[in-house]
């Protein structure tokens, strides 16, 4: 078959055009991990030095409802990026440092996502994994897959998104 009779959607042309097609190459890749990475060790210093009063505002503000956008590629792609990163690192990284790195990273994309923070139920606590946090978007984890009975305390999502999650609502 020859590139001609190939439909306009098809080809290096068109891929080149549409940014979503657009292959991430090697040393990009090695960037997004390595900014995901910083953002896991900045999170993981803050979570283990630093008392939560102090930097839970840089998660965001309380928000009212879930998040209803859908999430697109961008989204699960950083996820990905983050979970690639985790397994590069020379320490462990739970739950809540995982979901403060990817919550930071969609911010800086201008993506909007909820960083949830539950616990188990009552009959369920005291375990050493009473609490649990995740990304939330549109109703699909990002990150931070469980099949635990979980009961969310806190949502929260940067300011800058609020409005436009109200607007979607509407």
């Amino acid at each position: 078959m020859s590139m001609q009779s190939w439909p306009s959607s098809r080809g290096p042309a068109s891929l080149a055009t549409v940014p979503e097609k657009r292959r991430r190459g090697p040393v990009r890749s090695r960037l997004e991990t390595l900014e995901a990475a910083l953002f896991l060790t900045m999170a993981r210093l803050l979570i283990g030095a630093v008392r939560f009063e102090r930097w839970r505002k840089w998660l965001g503000d309380p928000a009212q409802q879930a998040c209803r956008e859908q999430p697109q590629w961008i989204d699960a792609y950083c996820a990905k990026v983050v979970m690639r990163a985790v397994s590069h690192l020379p320490f462990d990284c739970a739950c809540l440092p995982q979901a403060m790195a990817l919550h930071w990273m969609l911010r800086r994309r201008g993506r909007a996502a909820d960083l949830v923070i539950a616990t188990l139920g009552a009959p369920q606590r005291g375990t050493h994994d009473d609490l649990h946090a995740w990304v939330e978007k549109g109703g699909q984890m990002l990150i931070g897959m469980t099949t635990d009975p979980l009961h969310p305390v806190i949502r929260l999502r940067f300011p800058e998104f609020e409005q436009a999650a109200s607007a979607v609502q509407q």
